[in-house]
Parts: structure tokens; C-alpha cells; sequence
């Protein structure tokens, strides 16, 4: 179900380099690169679009859980295509879920991604206002095809 749902549900693509991370004697890619690959992407997204910083931001993003499903391995050297979806913003918290396919086969290799609890930097106690919005509103747009997209719900 998982891997059908995502053929439908992408919302951001993009195409990320496999990183030379660690080499094998097959030269693939296996589920403890994917689990750093989707953090970094994650990551990325909320560095260059919604302008985060771990440094001079007084509220940070914790992880509460973390998933990755392994289906297949990538090979290196290569290309990937990734793509970013929110899954589901709460008042303080947001889950997101990235899959990643070798450049050019519709085949998913793995989908995984986290859970993030929006807290004070220096209590690590949610914050009253809930996800900051500089946070939230670039966000918004990922929720398309989710459980939260309207057009979902009335379906």
C-alpha cells in the first residue's frame, strides 16, 4: 500500500546525488544510507525554504520518531529522484515522509521519514504558539494529496 500510495503523492521532486557516504564490494546503497539521505533532504527543504537555522533560531525541531521501509537497493554511482511530502501538521508537530527511486525507474527503493516536535531551545518545551510559522506556512503546500488536504477528505 505504501509504495502504490506514493506513485500518486508526490508533491516536491527533485533529483539528489548518491553520496559516497560508505562503499561496498556491490556498490549499493542500503537502508542506513537511505535513513541519512532522508534526514538530509528533510532538512534541506526547511533550510532553503522555510529558512531555518539550528543556530540562530530560538525554537528547533526535535525528532520524536524516525522510519525507514527498505525495498531495494540504489547503485552507486548514480542519481536518485526523491520526493517530499507532510504528511500531517498538528498544533506543535509535523510528519514527513520522503520516497526515493534511482533516476528513472518508477520502482521505490525505500520511503522513510520522521516526526518533529517544534520546541523552545532552551527549555526543549513545546512552544505555546505551536509549529513557528515561518515553519508552517512553507509547509503548507507538502500537504497536498495528504489525510489534511481537503480535496483528500472529500473523497
Amino acid at each position: 500500500m505504501k509504495v502504490r500510495r506514493w506513485n500518486t503523492s508526490i508533491v516536491l521532486g527533485t533529483t539528489w546525488a548518491i553520496l559516497r557516504i560508505r562503499t561496498n564490494l556491490v556498490k549499493t546503497t542500503g537502508p542506513d544510507v537511505y535513513g541519512v539521505l532522508i534526514d538530509s533532504i528533510i532538512n534541506s527543504y526547511l533550510i532553503q525554504h522555510c529558512g531555518y537555522s539550528t543556530s540562530s533560531w530560538n525554537q528547533i525541531g526535535l525528532v520524536a520518531n524516525t522510519y525507514c521501509d527498505y525495498f531495494g537497493a540504489a547503485q552507486y554511482p548514480g542519481m536518485l529522484d526523491v520526493g517530499l511530502r507532510v504528511v500531517r501538521m498538528g498544533k506543535s508537530s509535523i510528519m514527513y515522509e520522503v520516497a526515493v527511486f534511482q533516476e528513472g525507474n518508477e520502482q521505490v527503493k525505500a520511503i522513510g521519514g520522521f516526526t518533529q516536535i517544534w520546541v523552545d531551545k532552551a527549555s526543549s518545551k513545546a512552544l505555546k504558539d505551536g509549529v513557528p510559522k515561518e515553519i508552517k506556512e512553507p509547509l503548507g503546500s507538502l500537504l497536498k494529496r495528504s489525510e489534511q488536504d481537503p480535496a483528500v477528505a472529500k473523497l
